[in-house]
């Protein structure tokens, strides 16, 4: 469902988009709306599930870092899909990624101008409902976990910041402790408002200040942290996932500094972060157009 979603907005916008990385002019010509001059025995090939999600992210958010963070939110549905399709896994949490699933649905929909009862028909209400009731389900639980931790943090050093509480609390400040550490990164905390840090791992990509264009180079980019976890030693606040973190207002992306060569020769880039291409991804998708798309 997500995968055509994703090709139905770049459709959307332009059929040539969804050609994938390798130029193919016979596919060309298909999706330009001229399939009659192309041979007749080939089979069109279409972009790959997550580099159509990684297209998308970027036309939905094409400024800043907010692409970004739709794709990390979003890309659990795409693991969940390759492991069924090729492994024949399931999902460790299903109703995760049933959440997941249709709260991305909602968004492709809603590009291409059609809401969720266009795509679920007579279920539209349950599928708006599984995400209410989740993301509502999920917000107590964080908002619970975060007034726990406040409520610990003022039982144990008060109101009014004393001599003795600040001397005790700069033992838990680890700012200084996380800078220039390329794997983590100080966080303001949303519970005691201390410094909280976030764990994930680096890669390079354009920060938000940049225009991309003719003119950029690679001397533009910068060390960014994709970042997994947040934990806060002041008042053991925690968050477990991206997810948790986009929920509860923390951005899981964080800018650690302008990338030097060294960083640029260690990390990956966005593409390779994101876009795990598999074996089977080139191979033509046969039930995406069964003839020519610009046909119609």
């Amino acid at each position: 469902m997500v995968e055509h979603l994703l090709k139905a907005v770049l459709v959307n916008l332009n059929p040539v988009l969804i050609h994938d990385k390798n130029p193919d002019f016979n596919s060309m010509l298909k999706l330009a709306g001229q399939g009659h001059r192309a041979k007749s025995d080939h089979s069109l090939r279409t972009v790959g599930f997550e580099e159509a999600m990684a297209r998308v992210a970027q036309i939905l958010h094409p400024i800043g870092g907010a692409g970004q963070t739709w794709l990390k939110v979003y890309k659990p549905i795409a693991a969940a899909r390759n492991d069924a399709a090729h492994l024949g896994g399931s999902p460790d949490d299903p109703e995760n990624i049933a959440e997941l699933a249709v709260a991305c649905a909602r968004d492709l929909v809603a590009e291409i101008g059609r809401d969720l009862d266009d795509l679920f028909a007579s279920y539209g209400d349950t599928a708006r409902s599984l995400i209410e009731a989740n993301t509502t389900k999920l917000e107590r639980e964080l908002q619970s976990r975060v007034d726990t931790a406040r409520t610990a943090f003022l039982a144990r050093y008060g109101t009014v910041p004393t001599p003795e509480s600040e001397a005790l609390l700069s033992l838990a400040d680890i700012q200084a402790a996380v800078l220039g550490d390329d794997k983590r990164s100080p966080v303001l905390c949303p519970a005691c408002g201390r410094t909280a840090v976030l764990s994930g791992f680096p890669y390079l990509d354009y920060p938000a200040a940049v225009d991309v264009g003719p003119h950029t180079s690679e001397t533009d980019l910068h060390l960014l942290l994709s970042a997994e976890r947040l934990d806060c030693p002041a008042c053991h606040l925690h968050f477990d996932s991206a997810y948790e973190m986009f929920t509860a207002g923390v951005s899981p992306v964080a800018d650690l500094r302008p990338s030097t060569a060294q960083d640029r020769e260690t990390y990956p880039d966005l593409d390779d972060l994101w876009i795990d291409v598999d074996p089977d991804e080139d191979e033509p998708d046969d039930d995406d157009f069964a003839s020519d798309p610009c046909d119609a």
